[in-house]
């Protein structure tokens, strides 16, 4: 996903959250025996019962580690796309607080203009296209409010909630199951 040709997620973000995942499912599969390995032998390393489950939970926990640093990092730079054009709370200071985007302010001027022309009659033939402008404006400004949802959908759920989430299911299964020590 890209604003402004920058990445939402950088490929740090998404190798790690891809990691995460597999080695869940991993540890997932070996704890609940869904997976044997014959003599304990893993590329030549012998691993006692259950010790393999422990190296298994703590690659997932650095691992998670990793992830939730690579996540954070990308998700300082997603703060400060402005998708919808409010005033950033740091400029909040230097002028009065916006609490309207840019396209909705810009619709209320347009209105205040045709409230101003109905007044003054002379200039009311100007501005019979503004309601043609609203529309138009209001379809983008619901276009943009939808890819601000999947934005933050795409940054909170599927490179935080999911992987984060496989991870500590994953570590919590892997104590409470039959094969595990």
């Amino acid at each position: 996903m890209n604003f402004l040709g920058k990445d939402a997620i950088s490929r740090a973000t998404r190798v790690s959250s891809r990691t995460v995942l597999i080695v869940s499912v991993t540890l997932l599969a070996f704890s609940m025996e869904w997976v044997t390995i014959p003599e304990g032998k893993i590329f030549g390393v012998q691993f006692s019962d259950g010790y393999l489950i422990w190296a298994l939970r703590c690659i997932v926990v650095y691992n998670l580690f990793s992830h939730l640093v690579h996540w954070y990092g990308d998700f300082v730079s997603y703060k400060g796309w402005n998708i919808t054009g409010r005033k950033p709370q740091a400029m909040a200071r230097l002028g009065p607080a916006n609490t309207y985007n840019f396209i909705q302010s810009f619709m209320l001027d347009v209105a205040r203009a045709q409230v101003n022309a109905l007044e003054n009659d002379d200039r009311a033939e100007k501005l019979d296209f503004t309601d043609d402008l609203k529309e138009q404006f209001l379809a983008l400004n619901n276009a943009l409010y939808r890819f601000a949802s999947f934005a933050t959908l795409y940054v909170w759920g599927w490179f935080l909630l999911l992987p984060v989430g496989c991870g500590i299911l994953s570590l919590i299964a892997s104590f409470y199951t039959i094969g595990s020590s």
